[in-house]
């Protein structure tokens, strides 16, 4: 898939400068493997990667708007953000679902996105958010709670 968006730009991926790629809140698993895809690509492509998380991608379209970000965390709690003209009011957050007016009310964002109706994340977006931290380092992963995963109680022997 890659392969054919840089066809239809008519490059290849050593022009490539910058990748953007979205690091969560969301699932463990695409979290992982978009963030490891993303940091492998640059390393063959010789090109630096940012992370955006999903909460700041949602929110960019309504910038410089007051808002707040709210994604299902899909476990009775919310993955939540405030953002203000000058972008993101603190750290992102999962907090439980019956808590979001009280967010919402701390924080006085008239406007909401999500939990239950989340329009898609526009690829540009990312890559102009990613534009704006070229120099971070690379993504990481964005968790919010600890995984279902459990470590063996005892050693596995083979």
């Amino acid at each position: 898939m890659v392969a054919e968006v840089l066809s239809d730009a008519g490059i290849g991926a050593p022009h490539l400068d910058l990748i953007g790629v979205t690091c969560g809140p969301g699932g463990f698993t695409g979290a992982r493997l978009g963030v490891s895809f993303a940091r492998g690509l640059a390393l063959a492509s010789g090109c630096r990667s940012v992370g955006v998380t999903t909460l700041e991608a949602l929110a960019f379209p309504h910038a410089p708007r007051p808002l707040i970000v709210a994604l299902d965390g899909r476990r009775g709690d919310l993955f939540v953000q405030a953002f203000d003209a000058d972008g993101p009011i603190g750290e992102a957050g999962a907090i439980e679902a019956p808590d979001l007016p009280v967010f919402v009310a701390k924080h006085g964002a008239p406007c909401v996105i999500g939990p239950e109706d989340v329009p898609p994340i526009d690829p540009v977006d990312v890559a102009r958010i990613a534009r704006g931290r070229a120099h971070d380092g690379p993504p990481r992963p964005l968790y919010l709670r600890l995984p279902d995963a459990k470590a063996a109680a005892r050693p596995i022997l083979r």
